[in-house]
């Protein structure tokens, strides 16, 4: 894993790893099941595969599990994942990429959740009209996740409304955030 802010709080974590957080075993898969275009990574999928049934306590991915919702008639999700989810039998599983909140959802044992768009654009593309002029966070991007109970709830807290802008001073978000300096467990 490797941090991608300043802070240390975010990381990337290569598709198909497996690792301990928290003391829950995570295995992450990202992209999505676009053929041709962006499609999972077969190798990290194909890997997660032979992953022993209920070894993974929490399953991370980018694409949702297919028929998660249905956009201009079309039923979308990757079937892929669905049978990766059944495979693994993780007790979560979280996604994104659909833009919109959207859980639970049950495959046998696993309970699933969609996060919103963390940042919705500025502008819709096809004709230019506002849609999030100050950067805002959108509600239900985030989730919090009780690692003993396992009770998921998103966050709509007012406060996610303070959160926004094209510039983000770091060097103040440093100064002010005392870091522990040992690594996360």
């Amino acid at each position: 894993m490797t941090p991608v802010d300043p802070l240390g709080a975010f990381h990337h974590t290569a598709c198909g790893h497996i690792t301990d957080i928290a003391g829950q075993r995570i295995a992450f898969l990202g992209k999505i099941e676009w053929p041709e275009s962006m499609d999972l990574d077969h190798e990290a999928h194909t890997r997660l595969m032979t992953v022993e049934p209920g070894s993974v306590d929490i399953l991370g991915t980018h694409d949702g599990p297919y028929g998660m919702s249905s956009w201009r008639g079309i039923t979308q999700g990757s079937r892929k994942l669905t049978e990766l989810i059944e495979r693994l039998q993780p007790r979560l599983h979280v996604s994104g990429h659909y833009h919109h909140q959207n859980g639970p959802r049950h495959y046998g044992a696993t309970t699933s959740y969609a996060l919103a768009q963390l940042v919705p654009p500025k502008v819709r593309r096809r004709d230019s009209l506002p849609i999030n002029p100050r950067q805002r966070i959108a509600p239900g991007s985030i989730g919090l996740l009780d690692t003993r109970t396992y009770a998921f709830e998103y966050i709509h807290s007012p406060w996610l409304a303070d959160i926004h802008g094209d510039h983000l001073d770091l060097a103040a978000l440093l100064t002010a955030t005392p870091r522990d300096p040992r690594p996360p467990r």
